[in-house]
């Protein structure tokens, strides 16, 4: 379908209306004056608020006591593609103020109703057998009642390993999906799962894969909207209004977060043995970008250009460990081998930390015109220009921000004047400088001792 749609930033209200624990259902679209909705990869569910100018009693007909719904029907065409329709739970309603006799303000904030679930009940203890990927989304089925469309439309990837997992009485769902993505590792044995929703549903992915997919679009910063051809994806876009660098590359906060590397002492109280294990750079195994050429951290050199050592002590982590402790034999049935089925929490302490402070080394802002393809875990090209003179040979692509990278957070803002803008955060790890493409420094290896 060809569809002139980059022309404007409008958007049609499909529905927005409150539904009370009755059923009463009443539209919001003469009285709202701003609607948000919030997600992130850090964030279990989408959040939001809403603001209204209320001039018909709604705080009467709806006592907001945290038994009403918000639904969300919104869209930029007739295209479903372009459609966000969600019903949400309205937990709070603050900043209630008085305009006149007749009118009254206040905010409405809402969220998904898998969170209000999560809280209000626990799910243990039981018994898991399976991946941290099934464990996942048997939670969110059997015990969250998520709606299967969140589920088949976000993104589950296969987390390695056949687990025996068990949820204790009082933890929260939400608190043990979180606490399994810190845990789970990819086919590359990288510590690097993350579990969030977005506008397309929940998310139980891997950070090494969410950075292979490709962009849903193209961000230029021209001075005037483009039009495109819009199919199963967002091919290109539309100009930045606002863009801002809000963290480039600290070589002292790397250092601190042990992007370099890091060094883990633990011990086996069941053995009552010491492990202590040495990681850098190469065998943390940080995951790049496919479409950017190179790491966007550099290794420190001396002032006279050698490479300078980075003490794995740098970065030190102590704790209990299992590994001289663990028992193979109940992993028959995994598809890899034994050992590397049994990644344990020392394997991946120092790891993931220093593996999300490279992603969050290079961090963008940015505000277009909305649209709700844009949302947090999907990847978008910047053509960032250069802001300086060029010669006649030379494009003018700044290549230190030019590349692909990966939303992390994500706003929708829209206003009855018929204006929508995404505001949005990305970063990346890595970058289309040729001359960071230098190998990071060696490790040594495990070395263990009683």
């Amino acid at each position: 379908m060809d569809i002139d749609y980059f022309q404007s930033t409008g958007f049609r209200i499909k529905e927005l209306s409150l539904i009370s624990k009755t059923g009463v259902s009443y539209s919001l679209t003469a009285f709202y004056q701003e609607l948000n909705i919030f997600d992130s990869i850090l964030h279990s569910c989408v959040t939001g608020n809403i603001l209204i100018s209320d001039s018909a009693g709604l705080s009467n007909m709806f006592l907001f006591d945290g038994n009403d719904f918000l639904k969300i029907h919104i869209g930029k065409v007739d295209a479903d593609i372009l459609d966000i329709e969600k019903t949400f739970r309205i937990y709070k309603q603050s900043d209630r103020t008085f305009v006149n006799q007749n009118t009254e303000k206040y905010i409405l904030h809402f969220i998904s109703e898998e969170f209000v679930t999560s809280i209000t009940q626990s799910v243990g203890p039981l018994d898991f057998e399976g991946t941290y990927s099934d464990m996942a989304e048997k939670v969110l089925k059997e015990h969250l009642k998520s709606d299967p469309k969140k589920i088949t439309n976000g993104q589950f990837d296969t987390s390695l390993g056949i687990k025996y997992q068990r949820m204790p009485e009082k933890i929260k769902a939400m608190d043990f999906l979180n606490e399994i993505a810190k845990l789970a590792v990819d086919e590359e044995l990288r510590p690097c799962f993350l579990f969030y929703e977005n506008l397309f549903g929940f998310n139980f992915v891997s950070l090494t894969n969410v950075l292979k997919n490709q962009a849903i679009c193209t961000i230029n910063f021209n001075t005037k909207n483009l039009n495109a051809n819009i199919s199963n994806d967002v091919d290109e876009f539309t100009s930045a209004r606002y863009f801002k660098v809000i963290q480039q590359y600290d070589l002292l906060s790397n250092i601190k977060n042990g992007v370099y590397s890091g060094k883990f002492i633990g011990h086996d109280k069941t053995t009552e043995q010491h492990l202590t294990l040495y990681y850098n750079f190469d065998t943390i195994n940080h995951p790049m970008s496919p479409y950017n050429n190179g790491p966007a951290v550099s290794n420190p050199r001396t002032v006279y250009g050698e490479l300078k050592d980075v003490d794995t002590a740098s970065t030190l982590e102590e704790d209990s460990t299992h590994i001289f402790a663990s028992s193979t034999s109940d992993i028959e049935n995994n598809t890899i081998d034994s050992f590397n089925s049994k990644i344990g929490y020392e394997n991946i302490s120092v790891r993931r930390k220093s593996i999300f402070a490279n992603l969050f080394s290079q961090r963008v802002k940015l505000v277009i015109p909305g649209n709700f393809a844009v949302t947090s875990g999907v990847n978008v090209n910047l053509n960032v220009p250069k802001f300086s003179q060029k010669t006649n040979s030379e494009d003018n692509l700044d290549r230190t921000l030019h590349g692909h990278y990966l939303v992390i957070a994500c706003r929708h803002k829209l206003t009855p004047d018929n204006k929508h803008e995404t505001i949005f955060e990305a970063c990346t790890n890595s970058s289309n400088k040729s001359d960071n493409r230098n190998t990071m420094i060696s490790s040594k290896n495990y070395e263990n001792f009683a």
